[in-house]
């Protein structure tokens, strides 16, 4: 494995041991081609764990200015759109708290804060939300805020109206198509994994076992470690197994995990 690809991976833990450190250091000037470095790790999402690492790093002087600069600009972009996703989760929830629909929230939205500890080292898509069998209320309250269903596209599931519940039941689907507001995008779960998929997580023990969190300072549900854990492991298999790539921000997850 090329250099490169070396230290990208080596840039991954959260909190990284001495050792881990002096792999970095020993990597820094074996790197060729500074530009294709650069934009690897910021296409996989993990340009702000390298940038956070670098008042530790005995090498990082040897990393070129405008190299330096985009890791700085890639952690800002990450903690600007973050905060507009953490502002919408907060709208979000709670009305839906207010409807007394109780949530659960996967991947970045709770991670960010409660793994990462800091909102601008792990880059998120969109707003996640599990909850029981109040998918089509939660639609609707999302309408009401201003969302509207994604239009179709491929790999998105095909519903036809205009909040997507016509034939969710039917479709195995472990979520509704996404709604939409500007730049935000929430996505309603009633379950974790597609009913065509090989594994299935209870619903009843997920739900018995979520842990009582606060995000954004708004009390809420979250995955206990365990189920957790395989949710992460079984998302990064459908990317690489359905859509033929490797997520590195579940990759990340899973790691510091």
């Amino acid at each position: 494995m090329r250099p490169e690809l070396q230290l990208i991976l080596a840039s991954i833990p959260l909190n990284p041991t001495k050792s881990e450190l002096q792999a970095i250091d020993a990597l820094i000037p074996d790197i060729q081609d500074w530009n294709y470095f650069t934009s690897q790790l910021i296409d996989r999402g993990l340009a702000p764990l390298l940038y956070k690492k670098l008042p530790n790093l005995a090498n990082s002087h040897v990393i070129p200015t405008h190299t330096q600069a985009k890791l700085r600009s890639a952690y800002y972009k990450t903690v600007s759109r973050s905060m507009m996703l953490y502002g919408a989760f907060k709208e979000v929830v709670q009305e839906f708290n207010k409807a007394g629909i109780q949530v659960i929230a996967l991947k970045g939205i709770y991670l960010s804060e409660h793994l990462y500890g800091d909102i601008g080292l792990r880059l998120m898509s969109d707003i996640d939300l599990l909850v029981k069998e109040d998918g089509e209320q939660c639609l609707k309250l999302l309408e009401s805020l201003g969302y509207s269903a994604m239009p179709f596209q491929k790999n998105i599931s095909e519903f036809t109206d205009s909040v997507g519940i016509e034939s969710f039941n039917e479709s195995g689907e472990a979520h509704y198509r996404p709604m939409l507001r500007g730049e935000v995008s929430v996505e309603i779960h009633t379950k974790l994994q597609n009913t065509s998929e090989h594994y299935q997580q209870s619903l009843t023990d997920i739900w018995e076992n979520a842990k009582p969190v606060t995000i954004n300072g708004l009390p809420a549900l979250a995955l206990d470690n365990y189920n957790l854990l395989i949710h992460l492991c079984l998302h990064l298999h459908k990317h690489f197994t359905v859509l033929k790539h490797v997520q590195f921000t579940g990759f990340a997850d899973i790691t510091n995990l």
